[in-house]
């Protein structure tokens, strides 16, 4: 696994990529070669459609465990490129996973659910000064969520985040919802890398579940981290003030250093990197039948 956790974004192209001795290089006409080890990423955002990269490059990438992310004509996210069988005991851990019984699974869900309250309520608090009484539903959360406190709680938390500006949450928008789409690809990706890392299917989720949906397990474990995207946008955005913005180089490194910054655990300042790998490794342990206390992390922001 990489030793430094780095996010690299591709916005201007055309570039070539290669890999030799150990560094994933970038080539581009006219200027020289720029290169980096390819065990320091964590993930590689391909941002432009003028890409070259050749398949020992792919294949050096998941050796090192980098999850590699297509975006479109718009620049925005698409697809992802997982490593295969990281793990020594995938198999085992995979019977394990798929044999978690419902009761267990909603137990799980719960502590997610808890967590994701907890988050959100801290940020409106940190923005605003007041939780605006979210900080009561994480109490409230049962288990599997059944009376769904999740999405009671996201209508106070949407309705408040960007003060006196109206947000809806819409995919399509080309306004502040580009960066919290962008910001959650990447922490997508990055929640399914550690999922893989612990020898766990990412297809196989804690609640999410749909056929058509590969990363199910990443949707379940990322949601108590999605604060720290909503928080980059808010900045972006001035509060909400600004409604029509586009998706630039320095917006995308503003979301990418929003997910770079050291997230308190333990006592310590650790990387979202660390905490979600963490919280896989927990989510182990949870379906071994050995501790089905999830690390999660208390929130906080500065």
């Amino acid at each position: 696994m990489p030793t430094t956790d780095r996010i690299v974004d591709i916005t201007e192209g055309p570039v070539s990529l290669r890999h030799e001795n150990s560094l994933l290089v970038f080539s581009r006409k006219g200027m020289p070669d720029a290169s980096i080890p390819s065990r320091d990423i964590g993930v590689l955002v391909l941002s432009t459609p003028y890409v070259t990269l050749t398949q020992a490059a792919v294949a050096a990438l998941a050796k090192e465990g980098v999850c590699v992310v297509f975006s479109d004509q718009h620049s925005m996210p698409a697809a992802m490129c997982l490593p295969f069988g990281a793990h020594f005991q995938p198999a085992a851990r995979f019977l394990e996973q798929a044999e978690a019984g419902a009761p267990l699974r909603k137990r799980l869900w719960k502590q997610i659910v808890v967590a994701k309250l907890a988050h959100q309520a801290a940020l409106l608090k940190h923005l605003h000064g007041s939780p605006y009484g979210l900080d009561a539903y994480p109490s409230r959360v049962r288990s599997g969520d059944t009376t769904n406190v999740e999405a009671q709680g996201a209508k106070v938390y949407w309705a408040n985040l960007f003060g006196e500006h109206p947000f809806t949450r819409d995919r399509d928008a080309r306004d502040v919802n580009m960066f919290l789409n962008y910001g959650y690809t990447v922490l997508r990706a990055i929640t399914a890398r550690a999922i893989c890392a612990a020898g766990l299917h990412p297809g196989l989720g804690v609640h999410h579940h749909h056929r058509d949906n590969s990363f199910c397990l990443a949707d379940d474990l990322m949601e108590p981290f999605r604060v720290y995207v909503d928080h980059a946008a808010y900045k972006l955005t001035e509060g909400g003030k600004l409604r029509f913005v586009e998706m630039t180089k320095d917006g995308k490194a503003h979301i990418i250093k929003s997910l770079l910054a050291p997230i308190a655990m333990d006592g310590r300042n650790e990387t979202l990197f660390y905490v979600i790998q963490r919280l896989a490794g927990s989510l182990v342990d949870a379906y071994a039948g050995r501790d089905e206390t999830l690390r999660l992390p208390h929130p906080g922001f500065s």
